[in-house]
């Protein structure tokens, strides 16, 4: 693993991408679910990128 400002990542990890659009589906105080638009450094794009959120 290759640790980089504080964060543990593994050397074949993908580009970092950039969200175009980010809803939320569903609100629940213990559990949310996120949808985002996706565009990635090389060029590809995901329009449904779901995200689930927890609380602490």
């Amino acid at each position: 693993m290759v640790e980089s400002r504080g964060k543990a990542s593994l050397p074949d990890d993908p580009a970092p991408f950039q969200v175009e659009h980010s809803e939320y589906v569903h609100r629940l105080p213990w559990f949310t679910v996120r949808k985002d638009a996706v565009r990635m450094a090389k060029g590809g794009y995901i329009p449904d990128y779901f995200i689930l959120e927890y609380p602490d």
